[in-house]
């Protein structure tokens, strides 16, 4: 498994699968397919999916709210020209399988957050892309539902699956990407694994490694700034 992990401020976008690039430049969204540009690899110059192999999941969900879980999941199986009777069935195991069978009549207006992102990565996954593209994929779900999108994450690369994982949170991609790439202010910094950022930093922790990468403050003093100023 081959998992790289971007770094931009606050951003991180892991890679992994058969995609092998230093940068990731460009992703493009047009009605029949997606591009993505790496003019960091000598390798690869441009990598263009057809929609049916492709798939996103932005970071901030957006679903129709005023519908129903089951209607919206089934308009996803129709745009990606699902048999409808495939689509019916993974709809039903899937939604089993986050533990949201019996709630896809509701409206997802009433959904909680978690529910609503459950409800999304089922319809990113309903097709079985190729590429992957996740702008924060355990936002909002509880801890045993993150745990299995880690793991589906994992096994999804070791299928030889591509998977752009995006996250805030770096433990996570301290723990899951083989390769980071840190990007500040729109420009590339760094790249190496997760300890050959250390090494480079004299960190102990990729925390640290990105904040001195990336100019950030230091956090205890500003901390310390933060209880003071309360004190006031």
């Amino acid at each position: 498994m081959r998992l790289a992990s971007f770094l931009a401020a606050a951003l991180a976008l892991a890679i992994t699968g058969p995609v092998h690039a230093q940068s990731w430049d460009e992703y493009t969204n047009r009605e029949d397919h997606f591009t993505v540009n790496f003019p960091g690899d000598p390798t690869v110059e441009k990598i263009t999916y057809k929609t049916e192999k492709g798939t996103s999941l932005p970071g901030n969900v957006y679903t129709a709210k005023d519908a129903r879980g089951g209607e919206y999941l089934e308009l996803i199986g129709c745009l990606y020209h699902l048999d409808p009777k495939t689509a019916a069935t993974r709809r039903r195991e899937l939604l089993e399988l986050f533990g949201l069978l019996g709630n896809e009549q509701d409206r997802m207006s009433e959904y909680s957050k978690g529910m609503r992102q459950k409800t999304a990565i089922i319809g990113a996954l309903m097709h079985r892309p190729e590429v992957l593209i996740m702008d924060e994929p355990l936002d909002g779900l509880d801890a045993n539902a993150a745990m299995i999108v880690k793991e589906l994450l994992k096994q999804m690369a070791a299928q030889g699956k591509t998977v752009l994982f995006c996250s805030h949170i770096l433990e996570v991609v301290d723990r899951m990407c083989t390769k980071i790439v840190v990007i500040n202010h729109g420009r590339m910094v760094a790249s190496g694994t997760s300890d050959e950022l250390k090494q480079q930093t004299g960190q102990t922790s990729l925390d640290a490694a990105f904040g001195k990468l990336t100019g950030g403050q230091d956090v205890g003093r500003v901390a310390a700034d933060f209880l003071s100023a309360l004190e006031k």
